[in-house]
């Protein structure tokens, strides 16, 4: 196997487990839980087929699902953030790039990582807490989740980046 694919195995389960056994326990006063695991849907390749990061956006929500009974609120909410990951990326990254860029700090610049990995974190937590609360009569609270969820998810991929781009520096 490539040394590539086992990273992104490794990636994979690390981001799972801290999520199920962590992250799911963190939260601002109640309302925001950081949503981490989307950071592997956000450095997969680019150049990696739509229908392939769809089915790893999904996979990665259903492994999240079936440890915290959860029935495919992550699963749905991966899989439609999945679908948009290519749209953002072409609003990001120049048609030169594609072929040969992992979308990260290192490789697009911090700037446009941070835009690129806000818009879609934002997307997943508009997502997930809408397809949980299931109504938008308690708009106030729903907008404090999403805002309060994006922010800690947010920090930590920045957080991430910023070690992997201090790593790469030296």
């Amino acid at each position: 196997m490539s040394k590539g694919i086992i990273s992104y195995i490794v990636l994979f389960t690390i981001l799972v487990l801290l999520q199920v056994m962590v992250l799911n326990n963190i939260s601002v006063m109640g309302y925001g839980i950081p949503l981490l695991y989307i950071y592997f849907i956000l450095v997969l390749p680019a150049a990696l087929s739509p229908n392939w990061v769809i089915t790893f956006g999904f996979l990665l929500g259903l492994s999240v699902d079936v440890f915290c009974d959860t029935p495919g609120m992550n699963a749905l909410a991966s899989t439609v953030t999945s679908a948009l990951r290519q749209p953002m990326l072409s609003i990001y990254m120049s048609r030169e790039d594609v072929p040969v860029t992992v979308p990260s700090a290192h490789s697009l610049g911090m700037g446009v990582f941070l835009k690129y990995a806000l818009v879609m974190v934002f997307i997943q937590n508009v997502l997930i807490y809408t397809i949980e609360a299931f109504s938008f009569f308690h708009y106030l609270t729903l907008l404090l989740r999403i805002v309060s969820g994006t922010f800690l998810s947010f920090i930590l991929i920045v957080g991430i980046e910023s070690l992997k781009l201090s790593k790469s520096e030296k």
